[in-house]
């Protein structure tokens, strides 16, 4: 009886000294003599997202793996729920991981010095909010994308943006009040409303025609134009990614998945959407994801090849520009508002194989008035042909 006693009070304690949970929680391992808490390591028991791993020792956070994390609320990360943020002091990314999560190290407020990997394209919304204690970072060439307050409240000094570098949101690195220099490259082509808010003695160098420059003057900030070199024009520059690639206005495109308007899962070359005049798909395509080019004004003709079987939600919807599009023969659906608000679009016909054409579809394309209608076409969404806006156009069958 004794021994079941000892044998109870020991499985009791053991329990109660590690921090096991489902969903995103560190198991601590037992410190060794002479090792503090913060010096522990963690061991994963799930991750930070699919296919990427975490590991804590020394007062270094280390994510490892490929792919995107995820994105959280403040405060609720594995490594705040195992007590380490308030601890940390380094940060190390892994090659392979492509996006750092909404509020991730938010608040980590001992982080001074961050590693990034050149897989990086993508820094979430407030990722590295009020780390009080980081003074320098390296963005690494790749990084296209710094979204809202990504850097507010840090006490960064100075900055040099990647060639690569598109788009920064909004109050990017407002309230960094040591920020007196930021160089930015001529690939910049959207900065967000106060992005360096409270940022009261900054000067931003920037490349001469830089597609920034009115928007950072409209603001405030003072800018010192660079002298024009070979090279400085972002048309000159190319980018590229996991399937695709974008070079001298052309869009070129060998896999694709569903993307959203904003977030994770946007398309990853839409801050490039103001360079794109062409979209070309190459063969092998089936499916072209919600949201592929959702808002590409300047997309004057998309090529679409033979195999192509649907065409997902938004895809194609307010490319303004957009004069001519074939679809293929093997086509079977066009999801809801594909080709919504394509104004340019003068002409349209619909392949013999086509079945279905979702509600919205081709709604305000004010530059058609009729299309035709296949024999095999029996589902039509509400206001699918609705070119004006008003009234469902002619249909007219084949």
């Amino acid at each position: 009886m004794k021994q079941f006693s000892v044998f109870l009070i020991f499985a009791l304690l053991l329990s109660l000294g590690g921090c096991a949970k489902e969903g995103n929680i560190a198991v601590q391992e037992p410190a060794a003599a002479g090792e503090t808490a913060s010096e522990q390591t963690a061991t994963v028991v799930t991750t930070a997202g699919e296919g990427i791993s975490w590991s804590y020792k020394d007062k270094t956070l280390t994510l490892s793996g490929s792919g995107c994390m995820e994105d959280y609320e403040l405060l609720t990360t594995p490594w705040d729920a195992a007590g380490y943020s308030i601890s940390v002091e380094k940060l190390v990314v892994g090659e392979g991981i492509r996006y750092l999560g909404k509020n991730a190290f938010a608040a980590c407020c001992n982080l001074e010095e961050v590693e990034l990997p050149a897989s990086l394209r993508r820094i979430g919304e407030s990722c590295f909010a009020d780390c009080a204690e980081l003074e320098e970072l390296e963005l690494n060439e790749g990084l296209m994308v710094i979204e809202n307050s990504a850097f507010s409240g840090c006490n960064l000094e100075a900055l040099r943006f990647p060639r690569t570098l598109a788009e920064i949101g909004s109050k990017a690195f407002a309230n960094c009040p040591e920020l007196t220099r930021v160089e930015v490259n001529p690939g910049l082509l959207t900065v967000g409303e106060n992005a360096f808010m409270g940022c009261d003695d900054l000067t931003v160098s920037l490349p001469a025609g830089s597609r920034v420059e009115s928007a950072l003057s409209d603001m405030g900030y003072t800018v010192a134009s660079a002298t024009s070199a070979a090279g400085s024009d972002a048309a000159d520059l190319s980018w590229s990614g996991e399937g695709w690639r974008l070079e001298k206005g052309v869009l070129y495109v060998t896999a694709m998945e569903d993307y959203t308007a904003s977030g994770v899962r946007s398309a990853p070359w839409g801050c490039l959407a103001p360079l794109v005049e062409r979209v070309e798909l190459s063969d092998g395509i089936t499916n072209i994801g919600s949201y592929s080019f959702w808002g590409f004004g300047k997309c004057v003709s998309a090529n679409l090849p033979e195999g192509v079987q649907s065409i997902g939600d938004y895809a194609f919807g307010a490319c303004t520009a957009l004069e001519e599009i074939k679809l293929p023969s093997t086509l079977k659906t066009i999801g809801y508002g594909s080709f919504s608000y394509c104004t340019s679009l003068t002409a349209l016909n619909l392949p013999e194989g086509l079945e279905s054409v979702g509600a919205d579809a081709f709604v305000m394309c004010s530059g058609i008035s009729e299309v035709n209608k296949p024999a095999g076409l029996k589902d039509i969404g509400a206001g699918a042909f609705n070119f004006s806006g008003e009234t469902t156009g002619e249909l007219v069958e084949d």
